[in-house]
């Protein structure tokens, strides 16, 4: 097994292990959706050490990620008190973000696939057009589906990429989010 395979396994299984602890503790399967940002974080630094020689590779993943991180109300609770948080989600700095974090996964999407061949331009462009589908209003809850979407497409068109592990981890928490959302 690869080691970024590895690495993103550990995100997946630290998830598993705080979620199971809940679990014995209440009685109640919890699922962290606020540390998911943070986790895929910590997997996101120790797969660009891990691949140093290459971390250009990394700047679109890395992107996202951080604006995961940015978007999420958990980063916000640990320097700000209750009266400046709820100011701050009021305003439209958070908004900017959620835009922003949007907007982000269309340059992964050609990283990615690529841009070089007419199969290349074809599956990038299908794919940003499923993006930009999901995020319709009526159709949002979809948005969970993509990065599932996504790493199937690489399958099979068969690209490998430095940035799969994390893609298939983002895939994880974003089904898991979903499903918890659609049944909830």
């Amino acid at each position: 097994m690869e080691k970024s395979v590895k690495i993103a396994l550990v995100g997946f299984l630290i998830v598993l292990a705080y979620s199971t602890s809940v679990l014995v503790e209440t009685g109640y399967f919890i699922i962290p959706f606020p540390l998911f940002s943070f986790v895929l974080l910590g997997v996101l630094g120790a797969s660009i050490v891990q691949e140093r020689s290459h971390w250009k590779t990394f700047i679109p993943i890395s992107v996202v990620v951080l604006f995961r991180c940015l978007c999420n109300p958990l980063t916000y609770t640990f320097f700000l008190n209750e009266a400046a948080y709820d100011s701050f989600t009021e305003g439209i700095t958070l908004d900017l973000f959620r835009i922003s974090a949007m907007l982000s996964v269309l340059p992964l999407i050609i990283q990615v696939v690529g841009f070089k061949g007419n199969q290349d331009k074809i599956t990038a462009l299908a794919l940003c057009s499923v993006y930009i589908f999901t995020l319709i209003p009526p159709f949002e809850l979809l948005n969970y589906t993509f990065f599932t979407i996504f790493f199937l497409c690489l399958i099979l068109t068969g690209r490998k990429h430095l940035t799969t592990p994390l893609l298939v981890l983002i895939a994880l928490f974003d089904l898991l989010e979903g499903y918890s959302l659609l049944f909830s």
